[in-house]
């Protein structure tokens, strides 16, 4: 089991090339997490089946000891591994129209907060991974709205691109490690994607 740090969030970027469909992320993304579960806690890959609790939150079958979380986003994917339930998210920046997606996923004092800040584009993004990461970490999917969550715990932003926003949540302080995971051309051709020329 992992005793420092406590937690391991890794970033892979997909080549710049790639333009793969999001069945086939998911399966990247399954081989990282499997490849680095088996590196940290040296477990056969064998017993690294993937498994799903009720709101479709996965787990390894033969050992749910082993908690971990996955994101993607535009040519991102995050992924972290801990002995504690986590969740993460990662989202590319893009243009939104947040004042109609605030009040939404804003309480209406987290609304008003938002609304002082001098660049809502950033701030939206910065808000909506942690509550992503949140009801990841949850494991219960939204029985309630994102305005409505209470938001408990802890987080942690990741860096992983100036294009990107990235973060992490759990039940209480962790120590973190965050290191870049490589995507390797064995990786992508089992992931059945393909790099244009």
């Amino acid at each position: 089991m992992l005793k420092r740090p406590e937690a391991v969030a890794f970033y892979a970027r997909l080549p710049e090339g790639a333009k793969p469909s999001q069945k086939q992320i998911s399966a990247l993304a399954v081989q990282l997490v499997t490849d680095k579960a088996a590196e940290l806690y040296r477990l056969p890959k064998d017993e690294l089946a993937f498994g799903t609790h009720e709101f479709g939150k996965p787990y390894f079958k033969d050992h749910p000891e082993v908690k971990f979380n996955i994101s993607h986003s535009g040519r991102y994917i995050l992924f972290a591994l801990s002995a504690l339930e986590i969740g993460v998210d990662v989202q590319e920046k893009r243009v939104m129209d947040v004042s109609k997606l605030g009040p939404k996923v804003f309480s209406e004092d987290e609304y008003r907060e938002f609304l002082m800040h001098e660049d809502r584009q950033e701030e939206f993004f910065r808000c909506w991974v942690l509550k992503e990461a949140y009801v990841k970490w949850t494991g219960q999917g939204l029985l309630k709205g994102l305005a409505d969550l209470p938001m408990t715990g802890w987080h942690q932003y990741i860096m992983v691109d100036t294009d990107y926003f990235a973060a992490i949540w759990a039940g209480r302080p962790l120590e973190l490690s965050v290191d870049e995971c490589l995507i390797t051309d064995a990786m992508l051709k089992e992931a059945g994607i393909e790099e244009e020329e």
